[in-house]
């Protein structure tokens, strides 16, 4: 193998030794080619013309010095291998010359180190040229890698694995608003706001464990401007494949981003367009329309409220709407709770729609800017809606992002509100055609056209009901003579407030219509018995008359005269009805009688149940009601175990009337309410009457009806009369179908009323009903009264015995007493201790007695007591 030359600079001033390092560097395999020098500038000139690749020097010479050419080596080619050979090196001076700089030394008396020397001192320099030569080209890498990524159409960073930055190009520091320089060093959260420093932190430790980049869209706000940026995220490695940085690139994309939701934002308003046309085709009613409008501008077109508010007289505030939250709509009508001034509302949308893009920027006032701010809303549109150049509304919305109307979207939203105008405009017109179709023009009541309609639905109601409908045809018998005296106008007038009363003071009408002239149409529905049209007549219709219509400055009292046709007897349709009713008004009139129906004994019925009424109430005021008692007995001992009081009409013309006269009549007429309140402070005054002659005390119970059960301040009623009574014990009894009526509101109106001191419930007329087994275990209740139908035929009917013995063995197996009314003969008494029935009621022990009798009967004087 032919050996590669090598140039050997020689510094020494001995030829001889120079001869010698030759040799020696040939023995090592090498071919040096020498040249030998001994002065400074011979040395100069070598390095510069001869350019060797090793420089051998002797350290001290006559006319030069070694440490000194090693400096001018260094300074001229510093790579070149640099060995001291000299024979006066000592310890101290070799380890010098390596800190300045020389290869290796080699003492003249051992130059057989010299040639491995040599080639180690070539083999660093080809390995510093080496390193230097990488180093040089990652210089100019990274050179060119730094003018790219300041090029880039986007944000460039790297930071190393602490977080730090350690480049950034010019378009990333403009952005964060800081110099790049700057940056340097730096962590995120000492550039961006914290949540947003969070976010890149856990990104790039994503980017770090999975060692994959990472691509997303991301929206960072600046300066009061939102940017979209495409980012890519990647790891930096070294040659190990471990990430030793993480590289950003990012691209803004809010051009692109925002041309996106635009076309998306316009595509929502398409849809709501489309939608809210729909919606025009199918609805045509006011309300429903405007609301249907708002559900679907929130619902498919994105924003967060939306509202329409139509103009009544001069004031118009939101009146429809549909929001993500609930009370967005009344908190923003409280804003204005004045509402805007048809004139302001002029000036306002003078020249179009109000749009504010930005809440936080926009003019006070029209329901725009303070609450909307406070929901959280950031922008909003006010669109006028204008009927044949009239504003009659206003369609509000409001979004939750600033800056989404632009021109293009008013465009479409001004055609929308367009849309909802010209709907109003058609609802308006269809219901001023209707009104004229089927209202009376002068009362603004149904006319007979609606009339005849509405009454045939409450016929077809009745009919699946099994109830009954009444027609009432009501008239002013001297309304042509008022005509004829005042003049037309005042006939109008008095129509118009007898229109107005009839709506104001009869409350049970189904509807109330003006059919011609001076009649007047009234319907009733799900009537179920004659006399309550008797009632309502009477005490609503004609009372309406006692106070007087002012006519031109005169008071005038109106005799009215009405007809009555009842469904299904006076006839089983619309025309039958009217018909007869109106033969029941020319009777009246013919009679003079204030009303009639068109049936003669349906007349005669309502007449009877009107004078008793009227009776009722007179008793009422004149203490006619009292109470009779009625011991119940307890089988077991003989003796009486409590006392059920019995309602009792003392009447000056007939005697004491029985409460199956009149119970009814007090219930249906409310007068129930006054006669219980009346008699339960009877109750208490005849109970201590009982103690003072001497009487042991024994429980007394009192019926509730249905009316008073119902009462929402039963309960209160109850303990009013407890706090009264005191000390006194008193039951209460309530029928099964009372109790059935509302089995959850009665058990808990019962069940305070226990806690609040009343002994026994009981339920009367057990087994008449429909209770149900489940229920009755949860009730309130202390004892089941058998009904007197099962008693009267038990000796003879199996079947009643069967039900007498279940309802004694369910009674017992709840823990109820058992109670059995009606019980007449010594017979039924057998039976029913032998069934272990706890307690019986009837005229076998004792009849009702009034409350001068009972003291008698406690203390077991009373005549009419017998041993069961």
């Amino acid at each position: 193998m032919i050996a590669v030359p090598l140039k050997v600079l020689i510094l020494e001033d001995q030829p001889t030794d120079a001869e010698l390092m030759r040799r020696a560097i040939e023995r090592e395999g090498l071919a040096p080619v020498t040249i030998r020098v001994e002065t400074e500038f011979d040395f100069r000139k070598a390095l510069n013309q001869f350019d060797p690749e090793v420089i051998l020097s002797d350290f001290s010479m006559p006319n030069f010095n070694g440490l000194k050419a090693l400096e001018i080596a260094h300074a001229t080619c510093p790579d070149t291998p640099f060995i001291f050979v000299s024979g006066t090196l000592g310890d101290e001076r070799a380890v010098q010359t390596l800190r300045q700089g020389a290869s290796d030394y080699v003492l003249k008396d051992n130059l057989t180190r010299l040639g491995a020397a040599v080639r180690r001192a070539l083999e660093d320099y080809a390995e510093r040229r080496s390193h230097r030569d990488t180093e040089r080209e990652l210089e100019h890498a990274e050179r060119r890698f730094r003018l790219f990524m300041q090029y880039l159409p986007g944000i460039a960073s790297i930071k190393d694995l602490q977080g730090s930055y350690r480049f950034v190009n010019h378009a990333w520091a403009e952005f964060a608003g800081v110099e790049s320089d700057a940056a340097i060093g730096k962590t995120d959260h000492e550039i961006w706001p914290s949540e947003l420093a969070r976010k890149i932190i856990e990104s790039d430790r994503h980017v770090q464990i999975s060692r994959q980049a990472l691509q997303s869209t991301e929206c960072f706000s600046r300066n009061g401007l939102t940017h979209h940026w495409l980012l890519t995220r990647f790891p930096i490695m070294d040659e190990s494949g471990q990430s030793i940085m993480v590289g950003t690139i990012g691209v803004d994309v809010s051009g692109q981003k925002n041309q996106e939701l635009k076309i998306a934002r316009l595509t929502r308003i398409h849809t709501v367009l489309s939608g809210i046309n729909s919606t025009i085709v199918r609805v045509h009613e006011r309300a429903r329309l405007a609301n249907e409008s708002c559900r679907i501008a929130v619902e498919f077109g994105g924003f967060q409220l939306a509202w329409i508010g139509l103009f009544e007289g001069d004031k118009l505030r939101p009146q429809y709407g549909y929001g993500t939250m609930p009370d967005a709509l009344e908190r923003i009508s409280h804003a204005e709770p004045r509402g805007i001034d048809r004139a302001d509302f002029g000036l306002a949308f003078e020249k179009g729609p109000v749009i504010c893009n930005d809440v936080e920027n926009c003019p006070p006032g029209l329901y725009a800017t303070e609450v909307p701010r406070r929901l959280g809303f950031r922008s909003s549109a006010l669109l006028p809606l204008v009927v044949d150049e009239v504003p009659v509304g206003l369609f509000a919305l409001y979004g939750d992002e600033a800056g989404v109307f632009d021109e293009e979207e008013v465009k479409l939203l001004s055609e929308l509100a367009g849309d909802i105008s010209f709907a109003l405009s058609y609802i308006g017109k269809e219901e001023r055609l209707n009104s004229l179709a089927y209202y009376d023009v002068l009362t603004g009541l149904p006319n007979r056209t609606l009339f005849k309609d509405r009454l045939c639905q409450s016929i077809h109601a009745a009919r699946q009901e099994g109830s009954r409908v009444a027609v009432l045809l009501l008239d002013v018998p001297n309304f042509r003579r008022i005509n004829d005296s005042y003049g037309r106008a005042a006939g109008d007038q008095l129509l118009q407030r007898l229109g107005r009363r009839l709506q104001e003071g009869v409350h049970n009408a189904n509807t109330i219509a003006r059919l011609e002239a001076d009649t007047f149409a009234l319907t009733f529905g799900a009537i179920h018995e004659t006399d309550d049209i008797a009632h309502i007549i009477a005490e609503q219709v004609f009372d309406l008359m006692h106070q007087p219509i002012q006519i031109h400055g005169d008071n005038l009292l109106l005799a009215l005269r009405a007809g009555i046709a009842i469904y299904p007897n006076d006839g089983g349709d619309v025309d039958t009805l009217l018909r007869n009713a109106d033969t029941a008004l020319r009777r009246c009139h013919e009679t003079g009688e204030p009303y009639l129906f068109y049936a003669p004994e349906l007349h005669a019925r309502a007449t009877r149940s009107l004078a008793l009424e009227n009776k009722l109430r007179h008793a009422l005021k004149a203490r006619q009601f009292e109470f009779y008692y009625q011991p119940k007995v307890d089988l077991a001992s003989n003796r009486v175990a409590s006392l059920e009081a019995l309602i009792r009409w003392r009447d000056p013309d007939n005697g004491l009337v029985l409460p199956a006269e009149f119970i009814s009549l007090l219930e249906t007429s409310g007068l129930i309410i006054e006669v219980g309140r009346s008699l339960f402070a009877q109750a208490i005054e005849d109970y201590r009457g009982w103690i003072e002659a001497g009487c042991a005390p024994v429980p007394v119970a009192i019926n509730v009806s249905t009316l008073q059960l119902r009462q929402r301040d039963f309960v209160d009623q109850i303990e009013r009369f407890l706090a009264t009574a005191q000390d006194l014990q008193f039951d209460l009894e309530i029928t099964e179908s009372v109790f059935m009526q509302d089995i959850e509101e009665s058990s808990r109106k019962l069940a305070a009323v226990k806690e609040l001191g009343i002994g026994k419930v009981a339920i009367d007329d057990f087994g008449t009903g429909y209770s149900s087994l489940a229920y009755l275990s949860r009730l309130p209740v202390d004892a089941l009264k058998i009904d007197r139908s099962f008693i009267v035929d038990m000796a003879q009917n199996a079947n009643s015995l069967t039900m007498v013995s279940t309802i004694i063995s369910l009674g017992h197996s709840l823990n109820m007493t058992i109670i059995a009314e009606g019980v007449e003969s010594a017979e039924q008494a057998h039976l029913l201790k032998l069934l272990r029935c706890d307690e019986i009621q009837g005229e076998l022990f004792s009849a009702p007695l009034p409350r001068t009798e009972i003291a008698a009967l406690l203390r077991g004087e009373g005549s009419q007591r017998n041993s069961v």
